[in-house]
């Protein structure tokens, strides 16, 4: 039994749970004698918890562990992953969540060592995308759609400009020169435009924005959205008439993104298994609080199980390897206020994905086919590509799955996660007839997973925002995420390493 000093306030162990746990209310709320204490039962301590089993915190316990620390990571559902989500349809995997990964590299690549699993390259054509009534698969034909639409010199210009970006990005991140400190104030429409971009490259990337990061170009910031247009770019020169002829006579042969035979979710299950016992499913924190007793700091971690029941741990260090919403939900008593204010400054947005199965082909020639801006979804993914890449019996087995992705036309816009199923497959059957004339009757099944908190937005000065949150995040209590560097999977496992070092550190 620890005697907990609770700022001056006398709360009994049944109150204290309840105010930290459904009302969330401060201690200073209640009123009682300034020498008095509160008793709290403490069922374990552990010298660190991670709150949150997705690849974040997966990074972070698997870390921590490898470095000989006793970790305990608590997840509020009952599979690890967080957003990374597969469905299983006769025996085939499909993604419902992060689809694939660039070359691994840092913390990911040395995740994928510990956990054993084989990575394959996603098999070209990687892209596709419908223009004006037809598809334009592969790499070599995409370009062609930009030229035509832009003209070749400006073509050239425009990934010439990316990757320059590109490039002093990589020298120099985190620090800012004069120009990224410029991309990152203003907005990546306004790059677009000041830039005098072809408006179709604008449109192009504003379904790529939305598709990837929940938000339109107005919304993010131009540094954030260019290192995802660079992907498109990475090892490009100059073209000419007669390098586009030559191009158009080659096959593509690699798409420089990767997988696994069951997707992503084959790296966030084999790093779950490791853990053991020292993952805890169904384990919804509700409250983390900084205590301090006869000059020693600790953590107070009550969290509630799938049965009800409300439980308090101890620990010496806390990662929060959730949400930012979620962590300033739950850190109010552990972060400092200039923390609470940054984090409140980083919003998500929601996601919806559908997957259809049919009996018959529905989308086949490429991995991921982008749509028009404007329309209801931006991409259809054909969801048996990886299975059919690693057995290629899977081909034959009459098993056909397209999975849709939803983004909002504002990150703040919540609407496709009130609509009910049917009037978001209505919506969604109304452009999928534009691609596939008659796909509705050919659809025998479907499966929906919605995300509300799917990407955090980098609005305009969000690096240097983060970059503030980054020096901050030290003392005990270390946060993780995608939201904490850059929205994709791989920062999300580099910021849980960078957690799991600053918790050593700590600790040490």
């Amino acid at each position: 039994m620890y005697r907990i000093p609770f700022g001056g306030v006398c709360l009994s162990p049944a109150v204290l749970i309840a105010l930290l746990v459904t009302v969330g209310l401060a201690a200073s709320a209640v009123p009682c004698s300034a020498t008095s204490v509160a008793e709290v039962e403490i069922e374990e301590h552990h010298e660190v918890i991670v709150v949150g089993a997705g690849i974040a915190g997966l990074s972070a316990a698997t870390f921590l562990a490898e470095d000989g620390w006793e970790v305990l990571v608590l997840e509020k559902n009952d599979r690890p992953g967080g957003r990374t989500v597969s469905g299983q349809y006769r025996g085939v995997s499909y993604p419902l969540g992060t689809e694939y990964l660039g070359e691994p590299e840092g913390a990911l690549q040395d995740l994928i060592s510990l956990a054993g699993v084989d990575l394959l390259e996603i098999p070209a054509p990687m892209d596709a995308v419908y223009h004006d009534g037809e598809f334009h698969v592969g790499e070599a034909e995409i370009t062609h759609l930009m030229v035509d639409q832009g003209g070749l010199e400006e073509f050239n210009d425009f990934a010439e400009t990316v990757m320059d970006v590109y490039s002093e990005m990589e020298d120099n991140l985190p620090e800012l020169t004069p120009l990224l400190a410029e991309l990152d104030r203003i907005s990546a429409r306004q790059w677009f435009a000041h830039s005098g971009f072809p408006q179709f490259y604008a449109d192009k990337y504003n379904v790529t924005s939305i598709g990837l990061f929940g938000a339109n170009l107005g919304e993010i910031s131009a540094l954030s959205a260019i290192p995802e247009i660079g992907f498109d770019f990475e090892g490009f020169s100059p073209l000419d008439q007669e390098d586009l002829q030559d191009w158009e006579d080659e096959e593509q042969e690699s798409s420089g993104a990767y997988s696994f035979a069951g997707g992503i979710t084959d790296l966030t299950g084999a790093l779950a298994a490791r853990l053991e016992e020292r993952l805890r499913l169904q384990a919804t924190v509700k409250q983390v609080v900084r205590m301090e007793e006869e000059g020693e700091e600790y953590f107070l971690v009550t969290y509630e199980d799938g049965s009800g029941g409300v439980h308090t741990l101890s620990s010496d260090a806390v990662v929060m390897a959730v949400p930012a919403p979620v962590a300033l939900a739950i850190g109010e008593y552990a972060l400092s206020e200039e923390q609470q204010s940054l984090i409140a400054e980083i919003p998500f947005a929601p996601f919806v994905t559908a997957a259809f199965f049919s009996e018959e082909p529905i989308w086949e020639e490429a991995f991921d086919l982008a749509v028009p801006d404007g329309w209801f979804f931006t991409d259809v993914y054909d969801g048996t590509w990886m299975a059919k890449a690693a057995d290629p019996r899977v081909a034959e087995s009459g098993v056909h799955i397209i999975c849709v992705y939803i983004g909002p036309t504002s990150f703040a816009n919540l609407a496709i996660l009130n609509m009910e199923d049917q009037e978001l497959l209505d919506a969604v059957f109304g452009d999928l007839e534009r691609l596939f004339p008659g796909v509705r009757d050919k659809v025998t099944g479907h499966a929906i997973h919605r995300f509300r908190y799917a990407y955090p937005i980098m609005t305009p000065g969000a690096y240097s925002r983060l970059a503030r949150l980054n020096e901050l995040n030290r003392e005990g209590v270390y946060l993780a995420g995608d939201w904490m560097l850059y929205p994709t999977f791989e920062a999300a496992a580099e910021s849980g390493r960078l957690a799991a070092r600053g918790a050593a550190e700590y600790l040490d």
